[in-house]
């Protein structure tokens, strides 16, 4: 088979997304699809040092503007990510240890390590107007002072407090919309023996427990979804402060823990089967809150080691530039990633070193503190471009592309809003003059277009693109259409389409990758919609460019939208997944990704491998299939079972 890259790929795209739908029908609503650029060679992240050594906790804003942190003092410091100084500061008094911050970046919830004689207390911060409430605790016989929180993506918060000397203690519950705090009768084990390390997901889905001064070294964890706790697992180590470390992936799928004189593992969650260890980490561990990456710090080499929740493999290293040691959890060794993938924050002596592994402004370097990324060949295979069509309708229903733009240099694209052209498909009701949109992961609009052959400066459009339009072959074939070429940085991005005036019909939202021999691949696309039943199914397709097979995971989302934090309404219960050839022929499906469907190009059990993938779907009625693709088109079919209907997400990952 060719490269697909010496086919003309616009009209192959287009044909082939149209044959699928029989060219009759159209998608009732299309949300985002995303991709993801990831640098084949990793991300070039240089160190920057935040010089405060009464430094405790870190956490990273939702929003990526700020870097958090508690202190000895009783302050909580903010680090403005932006302009690489310091922001405001929030005197709660005290000595403050653990703090995690709200969804909607609103507010802090701190642990005040003072006592009064007889309560405790957690503190909220609201961070716009500097506010403090404290939420009181009634100590129980030997209980200590507040020591660590997380936020779940529930609404509800768990904390966990000291014990003066060696015991027990209870874990309590924060309803964040009354403050009413308390305790959790139904933990694993009853209470907890203290002092208890509790670590989040980046989407706030799972909880991870970690019990100190207790030599069986228990741990277990909470979802978010079901407000239940898992099985606890007994380590027979010591899990204190100073000896262990802890980290939850970005969807709460696979759990990281490193003990003492023992190398960190990967394990599944909630059940803590054994996936995989990595003997170059011996300190702190936090994993990316976008890729399947896990971080690791190594005190022999003093260098932070990325490793691919996948393979295994080592991606590349950060020189920590000064010397570091065992971890403590509020002190050095400590590290922490923010959950847009672009920042680590690890606790040294010298204070917090803090490292861009993708978008955002570059910091000034350190002198010890830069990257040494490991090389990388430029694989033989990639996802390509992808293309989605729905009818475009007004309000919240127009057509919205997401993408997310990962690497360390920008991405050349083109990004495309086609409508009249459809109509030589035999598309009926097209959309007669599609406007489009970019905007950047603040919401602020970047660029926009109104016919392509007319250049709307402003922005990061600085010139006209006429010409560049015309010479990157994908140049739309009616002037009413509109296309964007734009050099992005790594980030998050949203491409709009509407019709002139409110007009409606059906639309192709695309994005070409405008420079394919960079060091970038394309890693992610993912497609939300109304799944309806007939031709109103969820189609989504993608195309896998290159000479090479490329090994994908495909996954059909339903229960998990309406679920919080998401909190989607209508979304599909029960989903089901097809994946297709260019040709149309089924080569594999699934229906609840725990169960998996032998047949097509699937010849074993899978449930294994999409645990170790890091992309497990968090509902068991959710659909999974993991696929080694050769080059050429596909198209996943997202349908619910006995036709019925709701929100629902197709994805597709690059896991080489």
């Amino acid at each position: 088979m060719r490269p697909l890259r010496q086919i003309p790929n616009r009209r192959r795209i287009v044909d082939f997304l149209l044959g699928l739908l029989g060219r009759r029908g159209h998608l009732a609503l299309c949300l985002p699809f995303a991709l993801s650029i990831v640098a084949a060679g990793e991300l070039n992240a240089q160190g920057f040092l935040i010089p405060d050594t009464t430094r405790h906790r870190m956490v990273f804003d939702f929003a990526g503007h700020n870097l958090y942190f508690s202190t000895s003092t009783g302050l909580i410091k903010s680090f403005n990510l932006l302009t690489l100084t310091f922001g405001r500061s929030y005197n709660l008094g005290g000595s403050v240890w653990g703090i995690d911050i709200a969804r909607d970046d609103s507010f802090i919830l701190a642990a005040q390590g003072n006592i009064g004689i007889a309560q405790g207390s957690f503190q909220r911060v609201n961070l716009a107007t500097g506010a403090i409430r404290n939420i009181n605790y009634t100590r129980e016989f030997g209980e200590g002072g507040a020591w660590d929180v997380a936020i779940a993506s529930n609404g509800l918060a768990f904390v966990t407090t000291e014990y003066q000397g060696s015991g027990w203690t209870p874990l309590r519950q924060i309803d964040l919309a009354t403050n009413a705090i308390t305790i959790r009768h139904d933990t694993p084990g009853g209470e907890l023996s203290a002092p208890v390390q509790v670590h989040r997901s980046a989407n706030g889905s799972r909880l991870f427990l970690m019990e100190g001064n207790i030599s069986s070294g228990p741990v277990s964890t909470y979802s978010a979804v079901t407000n239940s706790f898992g099985p606890s697992f007994n380590t027979n180590a010591y899990l204190d402060i100073n000896t262990a470390s802890g980290a939850v992936n970005h969807n709460g799928t696979l759990i990281a823990l490193r003990t003492y004189a023992s190398p960190a593992s990967l394990n599944t969650a909630p059940n803590f089967n054994f996936v995989h260890s990595f003997n170059g980490i011996d300190s702190g561990v936090a994993f990316d809150g976008v890729r399947g990456i896990l971080y690791g710090v190594n005190s022999e080499t003093d260098e932070i080691i990325a490793y691919r929740t996948t393979t295994y493999a080592e991606s590349f290293r950060l020189s920590i530039g000064e010397d570091i040691g065992f971890p403590n959890l509020f002190a050095t060794g400590t590290l922490v990633a923010s959950g847009d993938g672009k920042w680590l924050a690890l606790e040294t002596d010298s204070g917090i070193r803090l490292f861009q592994i993708g978008g955002g402004p570059a910091p000034t370097p350190t002198p010890t503190a830069t990257a040494t990324p490991t090389p990388s060949a430029t694989p033989a295979s990639r996802l390509g471009n992808i293309s989605t069509r729905a009818f475009v309708q007004t309000g919240d229903n127009v057509m919205i592309g997401g993408l997310i733009l990962q690497g360390s240099e920008p991405k050349r694209v083109i990004i495309r809003a086609i409508g009249p052209e459809l109509t030589g498909f035999g598309v009926p009701n097209v959309l007669a003059d599609p406007t489009l949109e970019l905007h950047d992961s603040t919401g602020a609009l970047i660029a926009s277009n109104d016919s392509w052959l007319h250049t709307i400066i402003g922005g990061i459009i600085t010139g006209d693109q006429v010409r560049d339009i015309r010479s990157s072959g994908h140049a739309p074939t009616d002037p009413r259409e509109s296309a964007i070429i734009a050099e992005l940085l790594p980030g998050n991005y949203t491409a709009i389409v509407r019709g002139v005036n409110d007009t409606m019909g059906v639309a192709l939202v695309e994005a070409y990758d405008l420079s394919p021999d960079s060091n970038s691949l394309l890693d992610n696309i993912s497609t939300r919609s109304l799944v309806q039943t007939d031709d109103n199914v969820m189609i989504g397709g993608f195309i896998v460019q290159g000479t090479q097979p490329k090994r994908v995971i495909v996954r059909g989302i339903g229960p998990e939208l309406g679920a919080p934090p998401y909190n989607i309404p209508n979304a599909l219960a029960d989903p089901t997944l097809e994946l297709h050839n260019e040709a149309g022929t089924l080569i594999a499906s699934n229906d609840n990704w725990r169960h998996t469907i032998i047949g097509g190009i699937i010849m074993s059990d899978q449930v294994r491998d999409i645990l170790r993938s890091g992309y497990a779907p968090g509902d068991s009625r959710e659909s999974a299939i993991i696929a080694e693709l050769p080059p050429g088109n596909y198209t996943a079919i997202e349908r619910g079972v006995n036709n019925t209907t709701g929100v629902g997400l197709v994805e597709v990952y690059d896991l080489d």
